[in-house]
């Protein structure tokens, strides 16, 4: 093709690979890659979108998109004054409605070990839904919060999932 158009975001999360680094010599080698700069086949350690960012070389080969239709403003916002230098323009603020704050950000010691989890995060996550959980304990379900946990690692998801049916009734973690 004459045009490429290659999306994405260097300020989100970045890509995860578990591609072993002798697999990776092995497509080199079947793909006669052998001669091309490392960096430019490293897809283990670079994106696809790492590698264009990094061999684009005029401004105008890239565009950045201002307009935010996906999370509440109290959410973005975050991540606007943080990454993006107040430049997103946030399309779902309504003057008629504002929600409570989103984001809370609440530090821990806690250290990720080897089995991938952090077990002093996810125990301070069951005290914070403990706090919402006794909180609207006479509020009926459609009027509870919805509550949802979210973590790139599949063992922390895990974990805080069992620690969560540990702790809490079925009853209330259908309710939240």
């Amino acid at each position: 093709g004459k045009k490429l158009v290659i999306t994405g975001d260097p300020k989100q999360l970045r890509h995860f690979s578990f591609l072993a680094e002798a697999k990776q010599r092995v497509f080199r080698q079947k793909f006669d890659l052998q001669n091309i700069d490392i960096n430019l086949v490293d897809y283990k350690n670079n994106s696809l979108l790492d590698i264009v960012m990094n061999n684009c070389k005029f401004a105008n080969q890239f565009h950045f998109l201002d307009e935010h239709y996906r999370s509440l403003p109290a959410i973005i916002n975050y991540s606007n004054q943080k990454f993006y230098n107040n430049k997103l323009r946030i399309m779902t603020y309504r003057p008629d409605y504002s929600p409570l704050e989103g984001v809370e950000i609440i530090q821990t010691e806690g250290k990720r070990l080897k089995n991938g989890t952090n077990k002093e995060e996810a125990e301070i996550i069951i005290q914070e839904l403990q706090k919402i959980i006794n909180n609207q304990k006479e509020i009926k379900k459609e009027l509870a919060y919805s509550i949802g946990i979210i973590s790139p690692f599949s063992d922390q998801v895990d974990y805080i999932r069992k620690r969560v049916e540990q702790n809490f009734s079925l009853n209330e973690i259908q309710k939240h």
